[in-house]
């Protein structure tokens, strides 16, 4: 992000040019179908309270997203004798048919972890909270097409008691 005031201009320069150098990389990976299931996922997630009630998502940065995979940061609300904290996830939103690839990506993950080494966010912004984040568990939430064929049909339902059962059998 351009306006990210915790980095230098160059560090955001840097940045910047080592997302499109990713884009490039990454360019046959994206496809229409799985911009559209990312953001199915992030709506379910968000509004229709797949996560539980006390959850938020905002979306990262093309930064966070192409170069620490991380699509989402997932928020959890918890309260603990009356004080109200939070917990945070970095959550990866896959809707690939390339299995290998999700074993691959899968496999970095846990690379990562036996090392110590959890997700890092390095362009956070939350309703309290801009920075990085470090030390993020790591969650990759993989939706295969048959749950979607199921499921998408009742998110676009036109009658409002319909779209109520908006959850994966």
């Amino acid at each position: 992000p351009a306006t990210f005031s915790h980095y230098s201009s160059e560090t955001l320069a840097q940045d910047a040019a080592t997302v499109e150098e990713a884009k490039g990389r990454w360019s046959n990976e994206f496809t229409p179908e799985g911009a559209m299931v990312e953001g199915f996922i992030f709506d379910m997630i968000g509004r229709a309270g797949w996560l539980g009630d006390r959850t938020s998502i905002a979306r990262t940065s093309e930064y966070d997203d192409y170069i620490n995979h991380v699509d989402a940061l997932v928020r959890i609300r918890i309260e603990n004798s009356g004080v109200l904290n939070h917990s945070d996830i970095g959550l990866g939103l896959d809707s690939t048919t390339n299995i290998a690839g999700l074993k691959a990506k899968m496999g970095e993950i846990v690379d990562r972890v036996r090392k110590g080494y959890l997700g890092v966010v390095k362009y956070a912004q939350t309703d309290d909270f801009t920075g990085e984040l470090r030390q993020l568990p790591e969650v990759v939430l993989f939706v295969d097409q048959a749950s979607l064929v199921d499921v998408i049909p009742r998110w676009t339902l036109p009658d409002q008691a319909a779209r109520q059962d908006r959850t994966l059998n």
